[in-house]
């Protein structure tokens, strides 16, 4: 074998006993969850997050949102979101962009049919 030939089947020897040493490791005992983070409470605590399954609320107006591409988290916490209105059927008529309060009920929202084209910009033929 060439030198280089055994310094690859070296790496591919050491690479493999490691993911197998890996599989084999001791799982570490887990913690119990802080009571911060059970049921009732939304706040993060030390950069966790708890997912809330009923937030948001139902929407109004039959919305229905596409492919949300877009969030971010106000000073009064409420969430900002942008969606693509036509990435699914039966979004053509949900505004763009929609901002839900901290209870999960729609605050603001606004966007929609321009010139033919959904968004929240001018069509590039008028710029």
């Amino acid at each position: 074998m060439r030198q280089r030939d055994i310094a690859v089947y070296f790496v591919i020897v050491l690479v493999v006993g490691m993911l197998l040493g890996a599989c084999g490791a001791a799982v570490p005992e887990t913690e119990s969850v802080p009571e911060s983070l059970l049921p009732g409470s939304s706040r993060p605590l030390g950069g966790v997050f708890r997912v809330d399954p009923y937030w948001p609320l139902d929407l109004p107006g039959n919305w229905l949102l596409g492919n949300v591409v877009g969030v971010v988290v106000d000073s009064a916490d409420n969430v900002w979101i942008i969606h693509r209105p036509n990435s699914q059927r039966g979004t053509e008529d949900t505004p763009p962009v929609i901002a839900f309060g901290p209870d999960g009920n729609v605050v603001r929202s606004w966007g929609g049919q321009v010139s033919g084209t959904i968004g929240v910009h001018k069509p590039m033929a008028s710029m």
